[in-house]
């Protein structure tokens, strides 16, 4: 009899082989709550010995309900669907995957970027049009010398940063979490705040975390200081940015927009941003390649048996400390 149960509250992908394939070294039952009701998922929170989510949000009541689990996995980096502190109360680990779609996300980055400063998706749409000029792209402008800012500088931010700097961009980042050590040596100029890094930009691509502190970062007050016809890329939390500050920005045509995530998702097709003039949207695509998938869906399952071989996962966010004292584990 397997001495392990985990849950998989959901999935997009159509299988778990791959998570199995991993699992079996700890000779793991393996509960899939997918294509069960909330019913089922309540009443099996209860018995398993990790949590598995994806979009399923495991909030302080779900959390409450976990008897015996050790770790709860998230398939992908940020976890802002997870009750992380009331998991830490409980002594529950909460894993993510923080390295598996680093080039996937800052390479869609660019592409946003460079579509935004050649006009590509524009001259594309009003070319089927039927108009056949470049005027109406203008104004465009020579890349070497414009000014790229990133608020946060992450792994992906310093991965984009190197492309950009490649192509002769500028850049600058806003990271308040981040000492004047950590920028030595990434060859970007640090901000002084979000206003000092947007009133720089020509383009401001966001890489930054969804929390309390970063929700409508930015805003209509930041993006009054902007230079006209900023360029605005986020493939990172779509409330990270105060979407009626940008729409009204991008109707007054001091901005435009390619948005690889919005705040509400997924989205109504009533959105208004689906009907803003200058925008490029992307449906959350940014971490996708089939590397990076089966890379996630490793490292989700690693994690877990990570957990019963060690005492702790491979990756986590919450305090080493609390979980591991509080289970007896020496680190």
């Amino acid at each position: 009899m397997s001495e392990f149960r985990v849950l998989f509250t959901d999935r997009k992908h159509p299988d778990l082989d791959i998570e199995r394939e991993v699992l079996k070294r700890i000779d793991a039952n393996v509960v899939d709550a997918t294509d069960e009701g909330p019913d089922f998922l309540e009443r099996e929170l209860q018995l398993a010995d990790a949590v598995c989510n994806q979009y399923a949000v495991l909030d302080r009541a779900r959390i409450e309900q976990m008897k015996q689990a050790r770790v709860i996995s998230h398939y992908g980096i940020g976890v802002n669907r997870i009750d992380v502190d009331a998991a830490t109360e409980r002594q529950i680990w909460v894993a993510n995957a923080p390295d598996y779609c680093t080039e996937e996300v800052a390479m869609h980055s660019l592409a946003l970027i460079l579509n935004l400063e050649r006009g590509i998706v524009e001259y594309d749409r009003l070319y089927r049009g039927g108009t056949w000029t470049y005027d109406l792209g203008r104004p465009l402008h020579r890349i070497s010398g414009r000014t790229l800012g990133l608020l946060g500088l992450g792994r992906i931010a310093r991965r984009l940063a190197r492309y950009a700097a490649a192509l002769g961009y500028r850049v600058r980042a806003y990271d308040p979490i981040l000492s004047d050590e950590d920028f030595a040596g990434t060859g970007v100029e640090r901000a002084a705040d979000v206003i000092d890094l947007v009133a720089s930009a020509d383009v401001l691509s966001v890489h930054t975390p969804l929390t309390d502190a970063t929700r409508n970062m930015i805003n209509a007050e930041v993006l009054a200081h902007a230079k006209p016809g900023l360029r605005v890329v986020n493939a990172s939390r779509g409330a990270v940015i105060d979407e009626v500050a940008l729409r009204e920005a991008l109707e007054q045509g001091r901005a435009v927009a390619a948005l690889d995530v919005i705040a509400s998702e997924p989205p109504s097709m009533e959105d208004p941003i689906f009907a803003a003039p200058g925008t490029i949207l992307t449906p959350h695509a940014a971490f996708y390649s089939e590397e990076a998938y089966e890379e996630l869906r490793r490292t989700v399952a690693e994690n877990i048996v990570s957990v019963f071989e060690t005492g702790r996962p491979l990756h986590f966010v919450n305090s080493v400390n609390t979980v591991s004292a509080s289970r007896g584990i020496h680190v």
